[in-house]
């Protein structure tokens, strides 16, 4: 399989321009990306750890005071049943720290101390709820304080039946050492959410005494969450192994719920996107679990988001802290810009390409053209003259080889027959010697040593050149091919390189339109003072040796044989006769209706033992008249006469043609009859019985 030049150097050019062009950006998309991706996981890791900070600040005090709150009472610094001083330290807890909502005690005998933050009625106030038992009756006694802890006002709700011990802050401590965290849940008094860290006091002897409670507001903790600038679109979030939203955007943090307010949990939230950040971590039976920090990434809805999942450790707690980002809000710029890059890559490898494009089409459009001249010098088609102007200078290098070989050819035509040529490039190599049935024509001026005689040399080449140029103009119409000049003589082949079923046809055709053109020019070369020249020619059909002729050093391809000195004979012969063509036997025999010719005579040809009928061409039947083909009829009959000694009836019929108004004489004809008289005048006749003449020897 063979490939072009163009497609070769466009191909190539494009491999090469794209190849680099994807290496360079592929590369400095990875490394952008890698680049990115690692920063956007700092990103991730500096906000989720900040968040983590802040989370832990905002819950530790809360462990803080509760483990106080347990020491102070081991050490007996702070009494479980003095509610005035429990009351007030709890008064100065809660003024600490912002995000206590309440903070309370209760006792396994069910008795309760509760101090709030209430707003209602003093602005950064206080209400503590007491709950006591005196031999055995039960109170509820509510308490107003304003800022200064001051006693504002009191109240007793017998219809409280709150009881402490059945909360689950308090069925989680009791049972736990150490602190215990609850799971989210809306506060009754301030319908905000929140969580509530309880921790387990005992005695020395290891029996419990009481247990503290505090609650913690999430809402600041959510607002801080939400506040987060997380690119564009990102979002933090804080779930426990439950899925219970620790921290959220407040607007979505709680939901209302057969006339409760109750925080969501993860899996009912509208935001399908943190849904599928955590999914990873689902387990059915632990539920959220994660033990260490997890990135992820992945795809929802066409976007990209990267994930980052690390555990809260606390004691007491499972939470997890989830941040996502969508992939757009950091890298689209980036992506923005390596889109550029890229239509800049693009059309600069387009108008590479063109370029490449451009230049092959020069390349191969020289090299086209010298396709095509290869192939019509192939051909030996040498007629066209095709100029090669190229900026490359191997291509012109090899425009200007192939001209000046063209040139050479061109001048070496003249001397080899074109088909010849053709034939043996055609076939690649020299033709062998065969026998093959050709036909061959001899052409000779009338009276040229005459014409040579009166003509300065110079002169006589140049009207001999004109009157050679129209015999092989013709002779090349008519698929023939010049075999060789002779003087004023040429000779002409029909059927080679290459065997024609009509070979004999077009050379009669040759024959005729020859003396036609020749008979139009002499009037011209007569008017003009030039001799006139007209050609005898005798043609020959037969089989002959067709062949490479000569010695080592030189030379030609030709034919021998009798048929090609039978036509030579037969060119000479026209004198005899008076005629200018002459044609063989066989020549004869393979011509249709469209030629006509008579039969002329039969001779004995020098070289030949046997005689030979010749026949003389006439014209195409289109062409010559009825009368001359009367003519040429009683002629025939004539000959005929003649041959069978019958002089006497020969020349009746020659004498009839004679008498024949025409406008000139026919010269074989009076040839014939000059013949016939000579032979009447040798013989001698005798007149036997029956009154017929008989020749005597």
């Amino acid at each position: 399989m063979k490939i072009s030049i163009k497609t070769i150097l466009i191909f190539g050019v494009i491999t090469l321009i794209l190849g680099t062009v994807t290496i360079i950006m592929s590369y400095s998309y990875w490394r952008t990306q890698t680049a990115l991706n690692q920063l956007l996981k700092n990103i991730l890791v500096n906000i989720s750890d900040y968040s983590i900070d802040k989370t832990e600040s905002f819950l530790l005090p809360a462990t803080q005071s509760s483990a106080l709150t347990r020491r102070l009472i081991q050490s007996k610094l702070l009494a479980e049943g003095n509610r005035k001083q429990l009351a007030q330290f709890f008064y100065h807890q809660l003024s600490l720290h912002d995000q206590f909502a309440g903070m309370y005690l209760a006792r396994p005998n069910g008795e309760f101390i509760y101090v709030k933050k209430e707003n209602s009625s003093f602005e950064r106030g206080f209400r503590t709820k007491l709950i006591t038992l005196d031999r055995g009756l039960r109170r509820v006694k509510l308490l107003d304080q304003d800022a200064d802890f001051r006693e504002q006002a009191q109240q007793f709700d017998p219809s409280d039946k709150y009881d402490p011990r059945t909360r689950p802050w308090y069925q989680l401590a009791k049972d736990k050492k150490g602190i215990i965290w609850t799971d989210p849940y809306v506060f009754f008094s301030s319908q905000l959410p929140g969580i509530t860290t309880a921790r387990r006091i005992e005695n020395k002897d290891g029996k419990l005494i009481a247990i503290v409670g505090i609650d913690i507001e999430l809402g600041e903790l959510s607002s801080f969450i939400s506040a987060l600038t997380i690119g564009k679109r990102g979002k933090a979030l804080i779930v426990n192994q439950k899925g219970a939203m620790i921290a959220y955007s407040a607007s979505d943090f709680v939901e209302q719920r057969s006339m409760k307010r109750q925080p969501r949990n993860l899996n009912e939230l509208s935001d399908s996107i943190s849904q599928q950040a955590f999914q990873p971590l689902f387990q059915e039976k632990k539920g959220y679990h994660l033990d260490q920090d997890r990135f992820t990434k992945f795809d929802f809805r066409g976007g990209t988001y990267h994930a980052l999942l690390k555990p809260i450790q606390m004691p007491g707690r499972s939470w997890i802290f989830g941040i996502y980002i969508p992939e757009r809000d950091f890298l689209q710029e980036i992506h923005e810009s390596q889109a550029e890059s890229m239509l800049i890559a693009f059309l600069i490898s387009l108008l590479a390409v063109l370029l490449a494009i451009w230049f092959s089409a020069k390349i191969t459009a020289s090299l086209k053209i010298l396709q095509r001249e290869s192939e019509l010098i192939k051909r030996f088609d040498l007629s066209t003259d095709v100029t090669v102007e190229t900026v490359f200078s191997e291509i012109q290098d090899l425009a200007d080889s192939f001209f000046r070989m063209k040139m050479g050819l061109k001048a070496f035509r003249h001397y080899v027959p074109i088909s010849l040529v053709r034939s043996i490039i055609a076939k690649q190599q020299l033709p062998d010697r065969e026998m093959r049935n050709m036909v061959v024509m001899f052409t000779d001026i009338e009276d040229f040593t005459q014409i040579s005689e009166h003509l300065p040399p110079r002169i006589l080449v140049e009207y001999l050149n004109d009157y050679l140029e129209v015999i092989s103009r013709i002779v090349m119409r008519y698929q023939g091919t010049i075999d060789k000049y002779i003087g004023d003589s040429v000779m002409a082949l029909w059927g080679i390189p290459v065997n024609r079923a009509d070979a004999t046809e077009l050379a009669c055709e040759a024959a005729l339109k020859i003396q036609s053109r020749l008979e139009v020019l002499n009037a011209t070369w007569a008017q003009q003072n030039r001799p006139i020249m007209k050609t005898r020619i005798g043609i020959v059909t037969g089989d002959m040796i067709v062949g490479n002729i000569g010695s080592s050093e030189r030379i030609s391809y030709t034919v021998i044989g009798d048929q090609v000195n039978l036509a030579s004979r037969l060119e000479d012969l026209n004198k005899d006769y008076g005629t200018w063509n002459l044609i063989s036997e066989e020549t004869k025999e393979q011509l249709d209706s469209r030629f006509v010719t008579r039969f002329l005579d039969e001779v004995i040809i020098r070289g030949r033992e046997q005689k030979t009928r010749v026949y003389e061409l006439v014209g195409l039947s289109q062409t010559v008249s009825a009368e001359t083909k009367e003519i040429m009829t009683l002629y025939e009959e004539a000959v005929e006469f003649y041959l069978e000694g019958q002089f006497i009836e020969a020349e009746q019929l020659l004498l009839l043609i004679s008498s024949a108004e025409t406008e000139q004489q026919d010269p074989p004809t009076q040839i014939l009859l000059e013949k016939i008289r000579k032979k009447i005048a040798q013989v001698a006749f005798a007149q036997d019985d029956t009154g017929e003449l008989t020749a005597l020897e």
